[in-house]
């Protein structure tokens, strides 16, 4: 792109701050705005966005979903409420392979984390809402396969798009044919579950802990009841975030590769909204 003029707009409130220094040294031809109102329309030739305001237009998740479902399968949770109450609990570590470990979303993600999970002795299933082909994992898909794959799973992972299918998809209905006693961990999007049915399943010892990253509204507000919820683990969304040393490269052949007019890497299909 050596010789080519224009104006990139890069937009993001939680981003790695040295996302612009980047860029500029990739495309030192071109302008680069981190501020919507500053820039002319017409200048831009790309928008490199994450949440961006209504109308304005990565690999840590792996560890983390290993992390959080060792600590479930070994019950941290457990010891450490037993530890506020000054209680010596002592309970017997059983193997890796007598935790199944459920999957639901089974892209370069979902892969990744089954990789790790099976690595480590889980046992590990995964559900995709259609086929997917060589996967080391039992694999299930679509709603005929949902209860079945509900039925096995210890520790939900949830790595789903937020799409009109899946918004609201972990509801009551959901919940009430999980394995007794299952785990949840939300690395996807907070809106995939409804919040009171949630809890109402944690309180009812339907679910023994939810491990929760992404919630509707971030930060999530100090009032909220997953707060002071016993039973509920919260991260700030730090599950994953996307690193301009491995990312950059990827952008770059894409934004070559629209101003040549060829076809783009990876491309989201508005339709199924992933």
């Amino acid at each position: 792109m050596n010789g080519q003029h224009g104006t990139i707009l890069f937009y993001s409130e939680a981003s790695d701050p040295s996302w612009p220094t980047e860029l500029e040294k990739a495309f030192p031809t071109f302008a680069i705005r981190t501020r919507p109102e500053d820039t002319d329309p017409g200048d831009v030739v790309a928008a490199i966005v994450w949440k961006y305001p209504a109308g304005m237009l990565q690999q840590r998740m792996t560890e983390y979903v290993l992390l959080h479902s060792l600590a479930l399968h070994r019950r941290l949770p457990e010891l450490r409420n037993a530890q506020s109450e000054k209680t010596w609990r002592y309970l017997h570590p059983r193997p890796p392979a007598d935790t199944c470990v459920g999957i639901m979303g089974l892209g370069v993600l979902g892969r990744s984390c089954a990789a790790a999970l099976a690595g480590v002795g889980f046992n590990v299933i995964g559900w995709s809402r259609s086929h997917k082909s060589n996967i080391a994992v039992h694999t299930y898909n679509g709603a005929a396969d949902l209860e079945e794959f509900k039925r096995r799973a210890d520790i939900i992972v949830l790595l789903l798009p937020l799409t009109s299918a899946t918004e609201n998809l972990i509801d009551s209905h959901f919940l009430a044919g999980v394995r007794d006693g299952a785990a949840l961990i939300n690395v996807g999007r907070g809106a995939l579950i409804v919040e009171d049915a949630l809890i109402a399943a944690l309180d009812a010892e339907r679910l023994r802990h939810a491990i929760l990253d992404v919630f509707r509204a971030e930060p999530l507000p100090a009032e909220h009841a997953f707060w002071s919820h016993p039973k509920i683990t919260i991260t700030p969304h730090n599950s994953s975030a996307t690193n301009p040393a491995t990312a950059l490269g990827q952008i770059v052949e894409n934004l070559r590769r629209a101003m040549a007019g060829e076809k783009l890497l990876h491309p989201v299909d508005r339709v199924i909204g992933y």
